[in-house]
């Protein structure tokens, strides 16, 4: 799982240079050396409201299997399976599988969610 934020400290360790350590995102180094190497489990996506659109601001954790989004205001949360519904159409929240998977995904958005608020 790479992101946007991965690509500046690639481009700085490929040339020799240091990452400063205030930098967002990881070097894909690792990767482009060994492709089974793993940078992240799992990754941390926000949206914020956009006026005059109306989409509800959100956070998200995504992981290779599931996809756990929280809305600011009244929508409810949404979980889905990403490897067996890529499109996300059937929300798992309320299913066997969705509860127990759902304790996991939870503490990794508050430990996101921290980790934001402390800049």
């Amino acid at each position: 799982m790479v992101l946007s934020v991965d690509v500046a400290p690639t481009l700085l360790q490929l040339a020799g240079l240091n990452i400063p350590g205030a930098m967002q995102g990881m070097s894909l180094a690792p990767v482009l050396a060994n492709k089974n190497d793993r940078l992240r489990n799992s990754i941390h996506l926000e949206h914020f409201k956009d006026f005059p659109y109306n989409v509800p601001a959100w956070d998200a954790v995504r992981t290779d299997h599931f996809l756990y989004v929280e809305y600011d205001g009244q929508k409810s949360a949404e979980l889905f399976d990403i490897k067996k519904d890529p499109r996300t159409m059937h929300n798992l929240i309320a299913t066997p599988e969705g509860k127990s998977v759902l304790p996991e995904l939870q503490e990794m958005m508050k430990n996101y969610l921290r980790r934001k608020a402390n800049g």
